[in-house]
């Protein structure tokens, strides 16, 4: 085999894992990279492969409360976790003005925190339902996509300047409209 070939070889590699890696870290219906919606609170923490921390108080995660909110350590601050009943039902991104990370997340239609509103009817022309924004009102929307077979979907908030400022995967917690209620 000659240099080139392995070259071009390393190369559609390289190409090949990098792509793949990027799409696992996209929010779907169904989870973010690892966490997957559905998944137990205790497997989560019998994994040992991420540190959870309780958004509203920072105490331990408690497997025998209805609902939970969490950040991960090391991940971006704007990524949320909601749990309920013990199992992982919601995964949020919310715009974070403290941290420039928010906007690097992705949807895996290619959707992020602060693109406008017509970029969310255009990746979803099928199927999207849009209602006013329960405390904006005005031009704020929610737009939300839904699979009625896997009773999985994606919610996206968008404010007053129609652009999307809050993104909700999973099951129906993601019409929940405030963390827990």
């Amino acid at each position: 085999m000659k240099i080139n070939d392995t070259f071009i070889i390393l190369l559609a590699l390289t190409v090949s894992y990098g792509t793949h890696a990027s799409t696992a870290e996209r929010l779907t219906p169904n989870g973010f990279g690892t966490l997957r919606i559905g998944t137990t609170l205790a497997n989560l923490q019998q994994s040992g492969s991420m540190t959870l921390i309780r958004s509203t108080q920072h105490l331990a995660p408690d497997t025998s409360n209805d609902c939970q909110n969490f950040t991960i350590k090391g991940l971006p601050p704007a990524l949320s976790v909601m749990v309920i009943d013990g199992v992982m039902a919601r995964i949020s991104l919310y715009k974070d003005e403290t941290q420039n990370t928010a906007p690097t997340l992705q949807t895996e239609t290619g959707l992020s925190l602060g693109d406008p509103e017509e970029w969310v009817h255009a990746r979803y022309p099928n199927h999207l339902e849009s209602e006013p924004h329960e405390y904006l009102g005005g031009s704020a929307r929610y737009l939300t996509w839904w699979d009625k077979r896997n009773q999985r979907g994606i919610r996206y908030e968008t404010g007053m300047n129609e652009r999307i400022t809050a993104i909700h995967a999973g099951g129906e917690a993601i019409f929940l409209l405030e963390a827990c209620n």
